[in-house]
């Protein structure tokens, strides 16, 4: 979570996913058409872990429906029941949601 959605973020969390998920060679990653999925910084990193890129066409939902379904689970079970007065009360709920019962409870069948 940071201010900005920037390539440095976005690098972080893939790195992150590498780590904790080790996904074997053929990984793909789809991605949307966001300027810090398309930045030389993080295509450089996909590169240098052997990830393919895949990029969804403008403007069609369809091309990444498991994070869409994600996203909408995500904003109505959790960010909009939830008031948070700081960036760092956001973050530990958030982890805690993600983290401690989604990823764990709630896992998509495409990611078992």
């Amino acid at each position: 979570m940071d201010k900005q959605p920037e390539a440095d973020l976005v690098n972080r969390a893939f790195d992150m996913a590498l780590v904790h998920r080790k996904p074997d060679k053929r990984l793909i990653v789809h991605l949307d058409r966001g300027v810090q999925y398309i930045s030389t910084f993080f295509r450089r990193n996909l590169i240098a872990t052997g990830a393919r890129q895949s990029m969804g066409r403008k403007s069609n939902c369809y091309d990444n429906a498991c994070c869409k379904s994600f996203f909408h689970t995500f904003k109505t079970k959790e960010v909009y029941f939830n008031k948070y007065c700081t960036r760092a009360e956001a973050r530990s709920s958030i982890f805690e949601y993600v983290e401690g019962w989604y990823n764990i409870k709630r896992r998509h069948s495409t990611l078992a």
